[in-house]
């Protein structure tokens, strides 16, 4: 379904790179108001589904303020919702939802999660509080984008809502331990998001990368940053990872080189370059020393190096099934077996090249303007 929300391309009252990058970002950073928001919504979705599943809870995660009206803020919300419950109990809600005489055809792990979205989905719309936008059912986390109707006259709020999925959280915590170590590396995070965002290269369901491998190349960039002070250190100093059982499953190895270190401490960590030089050396980074060919990016290991064996490398085929683009290989640090990369088709690889590379020629010009770098991107007809 198209979307109807409008596409404002941003103004600012600054006038210098520095001043507009900070403004931008005071806009971007999430408030109380806004956690307040989500926790409202998230016990109001919470209510719809339990009287389909009475044992499923449901916990919001908000990426940053809750910005509407902002160029493909549908298609990449800034909001997630995640139901989470026991598989059998999940089944059983849903298959006594669809009624007696239906029959039990999506019992497997992988179309559960499926029926249980079309469930709650159903429901939510029925309330009236809630519109449907458009669902991703083939991809790797399965998701609906809905609309929570606003009674203050402001825009409808986008949001996903997802079953039983992890990466919400895992994003959420590493950018709550980012803020805590080092303030200005959040302020990064939310800056790349924001700029992918409106260039369009950030819309997972259309072969690009998702907001979350957005948020490891900036931590991955802070990580290997060349300054006289460590930006970030490793995954495995961050609080977050070790609460959340990072490397679990790999034993103390699966944190990294800093497995057996102290957890980080905000004193170790800081930065003389403003948020908007950060963003400049983000960008030059990714397009003039990253190798697509022979690096990967590693949060968890937190230096330059190779593709690790335990990551499968992505080559991206086009569509004449003969060219091919080397991809962008990303390892999710709480799955070293996921390449967050492998969701991007060469459209997707060549957009994202194209606009790193329309950006690095802007900002080395000399009079970047951030309005002007953030100008929302419009597809020619026949682009996805």
């Amino acid at each position: 379904q198209p979307s109807a929300q409008r596409v404002v391309a941003p103004t600012f009252k600054a006038q210098s790179w520095d001043a507009q990058v900070d403004e931008m970002v005071g806009a971007l950073l999430p408030t109380v108001e806004s956690g307040k928001v989500v926790d409202a919504l998230a016990r109001e979705i919470q209510r719809v589904v339990q009287r389909i599943v009475p044992e499923a809870s449901v916990v919001g995660f908000a990426g940053g303020a809750l910005l509407r009206g902002c160029a493909f803020g549908v298609a990449v919300p800034d909001v997630d919702f995640v139901v989470t419950c026991q598989p059998e109990a999940l089944a059983s809600g849903v298959h006594a939802s669809k009624g007696a005489g239906t029959r039990n055809t999506w019992c497997d792990a992988r179309q559960l999660p499926k029926a249980a979205l079309r469930s709650f989905t159903e429901g939510l719309v029925d309330s009236g509080r809630f519109k449907f936008r458009r669902s991703a059912f083939s991809a790797a986390e399965p998701k609906v984008t809905l609309l929570a109707a606003d009674t203050g006259g402001n825009d409808a709020m986008p949001f996903s809502l997802t079953v039983n999925v992890a990466t919400p959280l895992h994003s959420a915590a590493l950018l709550a331990e980012c803020a805590r170590l080092n303030p200005s590396s959040r302020s990064l995070i939310l800056l790349v998001r924001r700029w992918a965002r409106d260039r369009g290269i950030s819309f997972a369901a259309k072969g690009h990368l998702s907001p979350y491998g957005w948020t490891l190349l900036a931590i991955y960039f802070l990580q290997v940053l060349d300054s006289a002070k460590p930006v970030l250190p490793s995954l495995g100093r961050f609080v977050a990872a070790r609460l959340l059982g990072l490397g679990a499953a790999d034993g103390a190895g699966g944190m990294g080189a800093d497995a057996d270190a102290k957890p980080a401490d905000a004193s170790e960590f800081s930065t003389d370059l403003s948020v908007g030089q950060l963003f400049k050396r983000f960008i030059h980074f990714y397009g003039s020393e990253f190798d697509f060919r022979k690096e990967a990016v590693s949060v968890r290991a937190g230096r330059r190096a190779p593709s690790p064996l335990t990551l499968p490398v992505h080559v991206a085929l086009h569509d004449d099934g003969a060219a091919t683009e080397v991809g962008l290989n990303i390892e999710d640090p709480f799955d070293r077996s996921r390449n967050l990369g492998a969701g991007m088709d060469a459209a997707g690889v060549a957009r994202l090249r194209g606009e790193i590379a329309r950006a690095e020629a802007m900002l080395a010009s000399g009079g970047a303007c951030l309005a002007e770098l953030l100008e929302p991107w419009t597809p020619e007809e026949g682009e996805a």
